[in-house]
């Protein structure tokens, strides 16, 4: 099962687009981070990494104070679509999430990777176009005795829809509107269907 939140945070600064598809429980927290930005080669209309890192005590479960570390690194390139003359973008990422019980010092981690890539862009119209993405990644969650507990690789295909403020070749000024759903289910081990995150942590580490 690929495990990143169906969706994504396709962002605009300035000239620069960072497109990525974010890791369960990282969306909220990926964001800040130190984002490096190359010139477009000639066969790319720009390129970059990025690299972020922190942590803070959370008491996303009830009774339970976590100490919530994370790492996360990764790269983007954007390129012009020969066929359409309209960029295309493929991301890549990885990182760690450590949870900690500060009541009892016990620990578990979340090693976390995810690849994705516009397959293509459909249905132009006037101020927006939807856009076919194909996300695969994997989730591994270790327990303190380095236990392999939960994993979920896999691969989904799904549309999002993009607004292109009217220069749908320019996506300086593109806008997230918006995720249409999936075209092609979730693959591969389907450990967490199921499994409150609270019922997980308890188990692991309450």
């Amino acid at each position: 099962m690929y495990l990143m939140h169906i969706g994504s945070s396709r962002r605009t600064s300035g000239t620069r687009r960072l497109s990525r598809r974010v890791a369960l429980m990282t969306a909220s927290l990926i964001g800040a981070g130190l984002v490096a930005s190359s010139p477009a080669s000639a066969s790319s209309y720009e390129q970059g990494s990025y690299h972020d890192e922190g942590s803070e005590v959370v008491d996303w479960c009830t009774g339970i104070d976590l100490h919530f570390a994370f790492e996360a690194s990764g790269s983007w390139l954007g390129r012009v679509d020969p066929r359409t003359g309209l960029v295309v973008y493929r991301d890549s990422s990885r990182g760690t999430n450590t949870y900690t019980n500060l009541a009892n010092d016990r620990s578990f981690s979340v090693h976390w990777t995810t690849n994705s890539r516009d397959m293509q862009i459909i249905d132009v119209n006037d101020e927006t176009f939807t856009i076919l993405v194909q996300g695969t990644g994997s989730e591994r969650w270790v327990s303190d005795t380095g236990e392999l507990v939960y994993a979920n690789p896999g691969l989904v295909r799904y549309e999002i829809l993009i607004g292109h403020g009217g220069t749908p070749t320019d996506p300086s000024d593109d806008e997230w509107l918006g995720y249409l759903g999936l075209q092609k289910g979730s693959t591969g081990r389907n450990d967490l269907d199921g499994v409150d995150f609270c019922d997980a942590v308890q188990m692991l580490i309450g």
